[in-house]
C-alpha cells in the first residue's frame, strides 16, 4: 500500500469512529426525552411498575393529556403567551428601528451621513 491509500483508510476509520461516538452520545442524550413521551401515554401505576416498558398493562392512554389540558386552562395560558410574545416583538421592532444602520458606513454616496437622522425620524414618527 502506498502512503496515499493509508491516509485514505485512516480518514475513513477516523470518520467511522467519530460517527459511532456521536450516535452513542445522541442516543444517551435523547433517551430521557423519549422516555417522557412514552410514559406520558401510560397510567401512573404503569409508570411506577414498569417505567422502561413501551406500553403499560392498561395499554396506551391519553387521559394524562386530557387532565393536563383541563387543569392548566389552556386557552388562558395560550393568550398569555400570545400577549407576551406580541409585546416583546413590538418592543424589539421599536428599539431596533432607532438604531442607525452602519452597513453603509464604508461606502461613499450622497446622503450617507444622513442615515442616522432618517432612522431617528422614522422611529419617532412610528411611535
Amino acid at each position: 500500500m502506498d502512503l496515499n491509500t493509508k491516509g485514505f483508510i485512516k480518514k475513513k476509520v477516523s470518520f467511522a469512529l467519530k460517527m459511532i461516538v456521536l450516535v452513542i452520545c445522541f442516543i444517551i442524550y435523547m433517551f430521557p426525552f423519549v422516555m417522557v413521551v412514552i410514559n406520558s401515554f401510560k397510567t401512573k401505576r404503569d409508570i411506577i411498575k414498569e417505567p422502561l416498558s413501551l406500553i403499560g398493562t392498561n395499554g396506551a392512554s391519553v387521559a394524562n393529556y386530557v387532565e393536563a389540558f383541563t387543569k392548566m386552562n389552556f386557552p388562558r395560558t395560550f393568550m398569555n403567551s400570545l400577549c407576551v410574545t406580541g409585546i416583546s416583538v413590538l418592543l424589539i421592532i421599536v428599539v431596533s428601528s432607532m438604531c442607525p444602520d452602519d452597513s453603509f458606513h464604508g461606502y461613499s454616496f450622497p446622503g450617507n451621513h444622513d442615515s442616522a437622522g432618517i432612522y431617528l425620524w422614522r422611529a419617532a414618527s412610528s411611535a
